[in-house]
């Protein structure tokens, strides 16, 4: 009896220390950037919805730390996310903070990303994304006043994650530019579409 009792606990603790490795890391991130996937362009701009939490305002996001790409429910650095055929790797910032201007409203944050290198942009669609917050504002409400400075440490409960669109759901996505809109071409762009030139653009 007292031998099946030693057995009983010696599996039982087996499997609390099997728990952490095989149980899914990703998705316990305290902050958002809004439902649904984002668009994987353009760069150097927030692609993202401003970060917000349900517990303060988020103003400024003063730095963030290495992104983290999930698989199979696991976070892998994305310094070290090399799947097959991709040209090199990305580069341990290629996700971080950009600021979100609106006239009249508080400054806020969203995430983005550098431009890419090689064929990097064509691995972007369908990935998940976890991106930790490693410093960060908060803001009082009504006066937008920074009453409190965060430096968090757990990257991956104090971070945001959110998924890149796949193919087919970036390209129903209408990304013309609008009038007062005049993008400069660029070879490093995500994905190029050969654009057939509306009317009034041959126009003088």
């Amino acid at each position: 009896m007292k031998a099946a009792a030693t057995a009983l606990l010696f599996a039982l603790a087996a499997t609390a220390l099997a728990v952490p490795t095989g149980s899914n890391l990703c998705g316990m991130c305290k902050f958002s950037v809004g439902a649904g996937c984002v668009q994987p362009y353009p760069p150097d701009v927030a692609i993202t919805g401003p970060i917000s939490s349900p517990n303060y305002k988020v103003a400024h996001v003063d730095q963030t730390k290495e992104a983290y790409i999930c698989s199979d429910g696991q976070p892998i650095p994305i310094s070290k996310y090399t799947p097959a055929g991709l040209s090199q790797p990305f580069s341990a910032s290629f996700f971080k903070s950009y600021e979100i201007r609106t006239p009249g409203v508080c400054e806020m944050s969203g995430i983005g990303h550098e431009t890419p290198q090689g064929n990097q942009a064509m691995y972007l669609a369908g990935l998940k994304v976890i991106v930790p917050l490693g410093a960060y504002q908060i803001a009082d409400e009504e006066s937008c006043n920074v009453v409190d400075n965060r430096h968090p440490t757990d990257d991956l409960t104090d971070c945001v994650m959110f998924e890149v669109c796949d193919m087919a759901e970036a390209l129903a996505i209408d990304v013309s530019p609008s009038p007062e809109v005049s993008p400069s071409p660029s070879p490093d762009d995500l994905f190029p579409v050969e654009e057939t030139p509306s009317p009034e653009a041959e126009m003088f």
